[in-house]
């Protein structure tokens, strides 16, 4: 089958058609349940929250964070299975990621998200992502990572709420 490479334009016709590669994917994935398009316009929002996280922590603009996660966020890190670090909240959690910026290059990469809702205003998620970490001069590192996600919709839009990041592996 050949493919076919298309450069848009303009953004809306990208937009659009993004939209529904994901539409027809989604309702692949879900044939038996039918789903609104409220549901599809916050299944995109949910994942732009996590697209934006990882463009803007590649950009070390960690200021950004206060638009993706909520004011009282709760975050937690952890490797072999027990918390290393924790913020209770997004001043915190954007201070501790700025005290705690020693790699000179990141590179995110977001894998598969897999979204559950709750309700109308709560939903749940698991996000997997590779980074790549460049130190000084030395060979970079990969992590592996999931995140355990919980987002929830204030005054119209979706964040962040709580955040369980596990290294399940890391690369050097």
């Amino acid at each position: 089958m050949p493919i076919l490479i298309v450069k848009f334009k303009t953004k809306y016709m990208r937009n659009l058609l993004i939209t529904l590669a994901l539409f027809a994917t989604i309702v692949s994935a879900k044939a038996q349940k039918t789903m609104s398009i409220q549901e599809i316009s916050d299944r995109l929002q949910i994942r732009e929250l996590v697209d934006r996280y990882a463009i803007e922590s590649d950009k070390d603009n960690r200021d950004y964070y206060r638009n993706i996660f909520a004011e009282n966020v709760q975050v937690r890190f952890y490797t072999d299975g027990k918390i290393y670090a924790k913020y209770s909240n997004i001043e915190e959690m954007v201070r501790g990621y700025k005290e705690n910026r020693k790699a000179k290059i990141t590179f995110y990469k977001i894998g598969q998200q897999l979204v559950d809702f709750i309700d109308k205003t709560h939903a749940k998620g698991t996000v997997y992502l590779t980074t790549l970490l460049v130190y000084d001069k030395e060979m970079p590192i990969e992590k592996y990572i999931r995140c355990e996600d919980k987002y929830e919709k204030i005054e119209g839009r979706w964040w962040i709420t709580h955040r369980d990041q596990y290294f399940v592996f890391t690369r050097k």
